[in-house]
């Protein structure tokens, strides 16, 4: 039906494929809707996106792969733009599973990884660490006052030697299709 399009109307709507939206001269707020015409086009392979925007075939994309983002910032016809949402990675543990159902497997676990790393190396950079809930900073029930997990090996091992656990091995899986990156973040 169009509701929900904020300072646009919607003209045509093929879905999965391209939405059409016109500005709407009325809106209630002058500070959006600055775009006369919106033609979106779902290109979900991200090299496609890419290669659309370097070839001139589109205008903007998101969700751009962190490994090409510095390269692209060369072009000086391309400008970057990092805006925090509130998209999320991660390593789900099945706690009905063991070794998964021993609360102090899943606390040692969240202090042997290395989230700033993870940013760093995987993101590069295009990121912030993420504290083993869904809930962004950008969102109304953020919870500033939880303590950050960080990396620290001497705590994991403290929770694996509670658990009763000598050397722990868990088999995770990962493909790039969860996010560009994961398999690095699997390393």
């Amino acid at each position: 039906s169009g509701i929900g399009c904020g300072a646009y109307v919607l003209e045509n709507f093929n879905p999965g494929v391209s939405p059409e939206l016109r500005r709407y001269p009325g809106y209630w707020s002058d500070a959006v809707g600055h775009v006369e015409e919106w033609r979106l086009l779902s290109l979900i392979d991200t090299n496609a996106r890419t290669t659309a925007l370097l070839s001139g075939n589109v205008d903007i994309i998101d969700r751009l792969n962190p490994r090409t983002t510095s390269l692209m910032s060369r072009d000086p016809s391309i400008a970057i733009h990092s805006i925090a949402d509130n998209q999320h990675y991660t390593f789900p543990m099945l706690t009905n599973q063991s070794p998964f159902d021993d609360n102090d497997v899943r606390q040692a676990l969240k202090y042997a990884i290395d989230r700033e790393a993870l940013v760093e190396r995987v993101l590069f950079g295009y990121g912030t660490v993420g504290n083993d809930h869904p809930i962004g900073q950008g969102q109304q029930y953020y919870n500033e006052e939880m303590e950050q997990k960080v990396y620290d090996p001497d705590r994991a091992r403290s929770y694996l030697k509670q658990a009763g656990v000598n050397d722990l091995k868990v088999q995770l899986s990962v493909s790039d299709a969860a996010f560009a990156g994961a398999v690095e973040a699997g390393d």
